[in-house]
């Protein structure tokens, strides 16, 4: 395999590999970013596709399931006497807002990305640069911003009570987004040639963009958040924001 290739592209490592190996790629933004530069679309498409969609409808079974409690230490209960018919639509559904919301927010971001790089960087192909770095990074949203490893740590905690809790959940939060805008950028300086006044609004505006429309989708799937049990998750304010608090049942 060339430094310069894809490791999803290559057809000479294994299938193993070419998933690990790529996943790398935003751990790694100055080396990742090099390989955004050459290459067809429907590649990076099919990688976000199999790594995106799983990861998002995980991510929307706890918060969304209305059959399932979870409690910390890997503690979980279905409720009695559900037909098995009941419980897949129910893990259906709450998987199917979570994709709908995750997939929301990555075009939030991803629309404006792509058109201000379009119109900053005299590079050929600008616009492909950067939906190949979208794609092969797009499993990074599911995680992010009270995601997959907010509600996966909630769950596998088993004292949610302890003072660090909250501050291991902002980063967990903050960090695979973090992680996404340091892509987005190192691509955007290094490989399009962006300014460094240009990339304030290059990144600022993506930002902003994910936040309204994670405002909008909370606002839009509160309605479908389910009834709270005493020992069920709930949303505890009013923006709109998840504050789960799971507790151990008796």
């Amino acid at each position: 395999m060339t430094e310069s290739r894809i490791p999803w592209e290559d057809g000479e490592l294994s299938p193993l590999m070419r998933v690990t190996r790529t996943l790398a790629l935003p751990l790694k933004p100055l080396a990742g970013a090099a390989r955004m530069v050459d290459g067809r679309l429907s590649p990076a498409l099919t990688f976000a596709l199999l790594t995106l969609l799983p990861l998002a409808f995980l991510r929307g079974i706890i918060p969304w399931t209305h059959h399932i409690w979870f409690a910390p230490g890997f503690g979980l209960k279905v409720e009695e006497e559900l037909p098995w018919q009941l419980l897949a639509l129910d893990i259906g559904r709450a998987g199917s807002f979570g994709i709908v919301m995750t997939v929301a927010l990555w075009l939030a971001m991803a629309l404006p990305f792509v058109h201000l790089l379009r119109a900053f960087s005299r590079k050929r192909h600008a616009g492909a640069i950067a939906w190949r770095t979208l794609f092969y990074s797009a499993w990074l949203v599911p995680l992010s911003l009270e995601g997959l490893l907010h509600f996966g740590l909630f769950w596998a905690w088993p004292q949610p009570t302890h003072p660090f809790f909250p501050w291991m959940l902002l980063v967990l939060d903050v960090l695979p987004l973090l992680l996404l805008l340091t892509f987005m950028r190192i691509v955007a300086r290094t490989v399009c040639g962006v300014s460094l006044v240009q990339m304030v609004a290059l990144l600022l505006v993506p930002l902003l963009s994910l936040f309204l429309m994670r405002a909008w989708c909370l606002m839009l799937l509160q309605g479908a958040l389910p009834v709270p049990p005493e020992n069920r998750a709930a949303p505890a304010d009013a923006s709109g924001v998840f504050a789960f608090q799971l507790q151990a049942r008796e």
